[in-house]
Protein backbone atom coordinates (compact mmCIF):
# COMPACT_ATOMS: atom_id res chain seq x y z
CA UNK A 1 0.00 0.00 0.00
CA UNK A 2 3.10 2.37 -0.37
CA UNK A 3 3.02 1.91 -3.70
CA UNK A 4 3.22 5.67 -5.49
CA UNK A 5 -0.27 4.99 -7.78
CA UNK A 6 -2.25 4.29 -3.95
CA UNK A 7 -0.24 6.78 -1.99
CA UNK A 8 -1.07 9.72 -4.74
CA UNK A 9 -4.71 9.25 -4.14
CA UNK A 10 -4.45 8.40 -0.38
CA UNK A 11 -2.64 11.78 0.94
CA UNK A 12 0.20 12.72 -1.38
CA UNK A 13 -1.79 14.99 -3.86
CA UNK A 14 -4.49 16.87 -2.70
CA UNK A 15 -6.50 19.04 -5.78
CA UNK A 16 -7.91 21.64 -3.23
CA UNK A 17 -4.44 22.94 -2.10
CA UNK A 18 -2.12 25.68 -3.82
CA UNK A 19 0.45 23.19 -2.48
CA UNK A 20 -1.59 19.75 -3.35
CA UNK A 21 0.47 18.91 -6.63
CA UNK A 22 -2.86 17.94 -8.60
CA UNK A 23 -1.48 17.68 -12.20
CA UNK A 24 -4.64 19.21 -13.23
CA UNK A 25 -4.07 22.32 -11.16
CA UNK A 26 -5.23 23.69 -7.85
CA UNK A 27 -9.39 23.27 -7.66
CA UNK A 28 -10.76 26.59 -5.74
CA UNK A 29 -13.51 25.00 -4.26
CA UNK A 30 -15.28 27.98 -2.84
CA UNK A 31 -15.26 28.75 -6.93
CA UNK A 32 -16.43 25.34 -7.44
CA UNK A 33 -19.05 26.02 -4.72
CA UNK A 34 -20.52 29.49 -6.50
CA UNK A 35 -21.00 28.11 -9.84
CA UNK A 36 -22.79 24.93 -8.52
CA UNK A 37 -25.61 27.24 -6.51
CA UNK A 38 -25.92 29.10 -9.67
CA UNK A 39 -27.27 26.08 -11.46
CA UNK A 40 -30.87 26.42 -12.61
CA UNK A 41 -33.41 23.79 -10.54
CA UNK A 42 -30.43 23.61 -8.47
CA UNK A 43 -32.92 21.53 -6.26
CA UNK A 44 -33.37 18.59 -8.63
CA UNK A 45 -29.53 18.17 -8.76
CA UNK A 46 -28.60 17.56 -5.42
CA UNK A 47 -27.44 14.10 -4.46
CA UNK A 48 -29.87 13.92 -0.88
CA UNK A 49 -30.77 10.41 -1.01
CA UNK A 50 -34.36 9.71 0.69
CA UNK A 51 -35.63 13.03 1.94
CA UNK A 52 -39.13 13.15 2.63
CA UNK A 53 -39.44 16.17 4.87
CA UNK A 54 -36.74 17.99 3.00
CA UNK A 55 -34.48 18.21 6.08
CA UNK A 56 -31.65 17.19 3.75
CA UNK A 57 -31.92 19.29 1.24
CA UNK A 58 -31.95 22.00 3.41
CA UNK A 59 -29.08 21.28 5.54
CA UNK A 60 -27.22 20.09 2.23
CA UNK A 61 -27.91 23.77 0.44
CA UNK A 62 -26.58 25.46 4.05
CA UNK A 63 -23.34 23.63 3.99
CA UNK A 64 -23.21 24.45 -0.14
CA UNK A 65 -23.64 28.18 1.27
CA UNK A 66 -20.83 28.23 3.99
CA UNK A 67 -18.31 26.68 1.49
CA UNK A 68 -19.06 29.35 -1.21
CA UNK A 69 -19.34 32.27 1.29
CA UNK A 70 -15.56 31.26 3.20
CA UNK A 71 -12.89 33.61 3.22
CA UNK A 72 -10.04 31.25 3.92
CA UNK A 73 -9.09 28.84 1.37
CA UNK A 74 -10.34 25.46 2.01
CA UNK A 75 -8.40 22.09 1.84
CA UNK A 76 -9.37 19.78 4.58
CA UNK A 77 -11.10 17.22 2.03
CA UNK A 78 -13.43 15.92 4.72
CA UNK A 79 -15.29 18.85 5.15
CA UNK A 80 -15.41 19.68 1.14
CA UNK A 81 -17.03 15.62 0.78
CA UNK A 82 -19.53 16.73 3.96
CA UNK A 83 -20.92 20.05 2.59
CA UNK A 84 -19.98 20.65 -1.15
CA UNK A 85 -20.10 17.04 -2.38
CA UNK A 86 -21.69 17.48 -5.36
CA UNK A 87 -19.10 20.75 -6.91
CA UNK A 88 -16.12 18.46 -5.98
CA UNK A 89 -17.56 15.68 -8.24
CA UNK A 90 -18.61 18.30 -10.98
CA UNK A 91 -14.91 19.48 -10.95
CA UNK A 92 -13.53 15.95 -10.96
CA UNK A 93 -15.60 14.42 -13.41
CA UNK A 94 -14.54 16.82 -16.10
CA UNK A 95 -10.76 14.93 -16.35
CA UNK A 96 -11.92 12.08 -14.44
CA UNK A 97 -13.82 8.76 -14.32
CA UNK A 98 -17.32 9.33 -13.09
CA UNK A 99 -16.58 7.46 -9.81
CA UNK A 100 -13.17 9.19 -9.04
CA UNK A 101 -13.05 10.65 -5.73
CA UNK A 102 -10.29 11.44 -3.02
CA UNK A 103 -10.44 8.97 0.13
CA UNK A 104 -11.25 10.78 2.89
CA UNK A 105 -8.33 11.64 5.63
CA UNK A 106 -8.53 8.97 7.64
CA UNK A 107 -8.40 6.93 5.01
CA UNK A 108 -4.74 8.24 3.92
CA UNK A 109 -2.06 5.73 3.84
CA UNK A 110 0.58 8.66 3.79
CA UNK A 111 3.42 8.64 6.83
CA UNK A 112 1.74 5.17 8.49
CA UNK A 113 3.48 2.03 9.18
CA UNK A 114 2.99 -1.51 8.46
CA UNK A 115 1.55 -1.80 11.68
CA UNK A 116 -0.92 1.09 11.28
CA UNK A 117 -2.08 0.08 8.39
CA UNK A 118 -2.72 -3.89 9.99
CA UNK A 119 -4.98 -1.76 11.98
CA UNK A 120 -6.90 0.82 10.58
CA UNK A 121 -7.51 -2.31 7.46
CA UNK A 122 -9.40 -4.19 10.32
CA UNK A 123 -11.17 -0.66 11.69
CA UNK A 124 -12.31 0.60 8.89
CA UNK A 125 -16.02 0.22 7.60
CA UNK A 126 -14.95 -0.33 4.06
CA UNK A 127 -12.58 -3.64 4.97
CA UNK A 128 -13.57 -4.97 8.72
CA UNK A 129 -13.86 -8.13 7.83
CA UNK A 130 -11.67 -10.11 5.68
CA UNK A 131 -14.16 -10.65 2.49
CA UNK A 132 -15.37 -6.77 2.43
CA UNK A 133 -11.30 -6.48 2.46
CA UNK A 134 -10.66 -8.44 -0.51
CA UNK A 135 -13.73 -7.20 -2.66
CA UNK A 136 -12.01 -3.72 -1.94
CA UNK A 137 -8.65 -5.15 -2.99
CA UNK A 138 -10.02 -6.92 -6.21
CA UNK A 139 -13.35 -5.70 -7.37
CA UNK A 140 -13.28 -1.80 -6.16
CA UNK A 141 -13.83 0.40 -9.55
CA UNK A 142 -11.12 2.72 -8.07
CA UNK A 143 -8.08 0.20 -6.95
CA UNK A 144 -8.51 -1.25 -10.87
CA UNK A 145 -8.12 2.10 -11.98
CA UNK A 146 -4.95 2.84 -9.91
CA UNK A 147 -3.32 -0.59 -11.55
CA UNK A 148 -4.30 0.76 -14.83
CA UNK A 149 -1.80 3.98 -14.65
CA UNK A 150 -3.98 6.01 -16.11
CA UNK A 151 -5.00 8.63 -12.97
CA UNK A 152 -8.77 7.95 -13.80
CA UNK A 153 -8.35 9.99 -16.80
CA UNK A 154 -11.05 10.15 -19.59
CA UNK A 155 -8.70 10.88 -22.28
CA UNK A 156 -5.79 8.16 -23.48
CA UNK A 157 -2.47 9.13 -21.59
CA UNK A 158 0.39 7.61 -21.26
CA UNK A 159 -0.10 5.04 -18.39
CA UNK A 160 2.37 5.06 -15.72
CA UNK A 161 2.99 1.37 -14.52
CA UNK A 162 3.37 0.11 -10.63
CA UNK A 163 5.42 -1.31 -9.19
CA UNK A 164 3.66 -4.73 -9.07
CA UNK A 165 0.92 -6.05 -11.10
CA UNK A 166 -3.14 -6.46 -10.16
CA UNK A 167 -2.59 -10.34 -9.77
CA UNK A 168 -0.08 -9.50 -7.25
CA UNK A 169 -1.64 -7.18 -5.00
CA UNK A 170 -4.82 -10.08 -5.23
CA UNK A 171 -2.35 -12.84 -4.14
CA UNK A 172 -0.90 -10.83 -1.25
CA UNK A 173 -4.30 -10.04 0.06
CA UNK A 174 -5.28 -13.55 -0.18
CA UNK A 175 -2.03 -14.52 1.57
CA UNK A 176 -2.61 -12.07 4.25
CA UNK A 177 -6.09 -13.66 5.17
CA UNK A 178 -4.88 -17.12 5.06
CA UNK A 179 -1.81 -16.25 7.46
CA UNK A 180 -4.14 -14.77 9.54
CA UNK A 181 -6.31 -18.66 9.65
CA UNK A 182 -8.87 -16.62 7.72
CA UNK A 183 -10.19 -13.84 9.91
CA UNK A 184 -9.36 -10.39 11.26
CA UNK A 185 -7.73 -10.44 15.18
CA UNK A 186 -9.31 -7.19 16.45
CA UNK A 187 -6.76 -4.65 17.16
CA UNK A 188 -4.90 -4.00 19.50
CA UNK A 189 -4.26 -8.09 19.70
CA UNK A 190 -3.99 -7.48 15.96
CA UNK A 191 -2.62 -11.19 15.02
CA UNK A 192 0.82 -10.06 14.44
CA UNK A 193 3.98 -10.94 15.96
CA UNK A 194 5.33 -9.38 18.44
CA UNK A 195 9.50 -8.08 17.91
CA UNK A 196 11.60 -10.81 19.24
CA UNK A 197 14.71 -12.49 18.58
CA UNK A 198 15.82 -14.42 15.47
CA UNK A 199 18.05 -16.47 14.50
CA UNK A 200 19.25 -16.23 10.69
CA UNK A 201 21.15 -19.57 9.56
CA UNK A 202 22.77 -19.33 6.21
CA UNK A 203 24.19 -22.19 4.32
CA UNK A 204 25.95 -22.78 0.85
CA UNK A 205 28.21 -25.30 -1.11
CA UNK A 206 30.29 -24.66 -3.74
CA UNK A 207 31.35 -27.47 -6.43
CA UNK A 208 33.94 -26.81 -8.88
CA UNK A 209 33.36 -28.14 -12.05
CA UNK A 210 37.02 -28.46 -13.45
CA UNK A 211 37.15 -31.97 -14.04
CA UNK A 212 41.20 -31.99 -13.80
CA UNK A 213 40.74 -30.71 -10.16
CA UNK A 214 37.02 -30.91 -8.88
CA UNK A 215 36.56 -29.29 -5.66
CA UNK A 216 33.54 -28.58 -3.01
CA UNK A 217 33.46 -25.85 -0.39
CA UNK A 218 30.54 -25.74 2.05
CA UNK A 219 29.73 -22.61 4.55
CA UNK A 220 27.65 -22.32 6.91
CA UNK A 221 27.05 -19.30 9.90
CA UNK A 222 24.59 -18.33 12.14
CA UNK A 223 23.58 -14.56 13.41
CA UNK A 224 21.03 -13.51 15.83
CA UNK A 225 19.45 -10.61 16.13
CA UNK A 226 18.35 -8.84 19.35
CA UNK A 227 15.32 -7.01 19.19
CA UNK A 228 15.97 -3.53 21.05
CA UNK A 229 13.81 -3.11 24.66
CA UNK A 230 13.39 0.50 24.11
CA UNK A 231 11.65 0.44 20.97
CA UNK A 232 7.99 1.34 21.42
CA UNK A 233 5.46 -1.13 19.99
CA UNK A 234 3.77 0.42 17.64
CA UNK A 235 7.24 1.21 15.78
CA UNK A 236 9.73 -0.99 13.22
CA UNK A 237 11.85 -3.16 15.59
CA UNK A 238 15.65 -2.34 15.11
CA UNK A 239 17.77 -5.18 16.26
CA UNK A 240 21.19 -5.97 16.65
CA UNK A 241 23.48 -8.52 15.57
CA UNK A 242 26.01 -11.23 17.35
CA UNK A 243 28.48 -12.56 15.44
CA UNK A 244 32.09 -13.59 16.29
CA UNK A 245 34.56 -16.45 16.48
CA UNK A 246 35.95 -18.45 19.10
CA UNK A 247 33.41 -17.68 21.56
CA UNK A 248 34.04 -13.88 21.19
CA UNK A 249 30.78 -12.05 20.18
CA UNK A 250 30.56 -8.20 18.73
CA UNK A 251 27.20 -5.90 18.87
CA UNK A 252 26.41 -4.11 15.96
CA UNK A 253 22.86 -2.10 14.89
CA UNK A 254 21.19 -3.58 12.09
Amino acid sequence: MQELRCLNCHGVVNPFSKTGGHGGGYIDIRKETQEFLKVPDLQSVLTVGSDPDGAIRTKILSGLKEIAESQSEITDNDLIRQKAFNPMRDACKECHIFAWIIPMIHNYFLNRSAKDMCIHIKISPLTNDPGSFLRHMQDDELVLEGFKGRRGLLESVAPAASKMSFATLGKFANDWIEAMGGKFHQPPDCGCVGHGDYILEFQSVRIGTQWVAPAQLQAHAMVRLEAQDEDAADDEPSYLSWKGKGGVQNRAPL
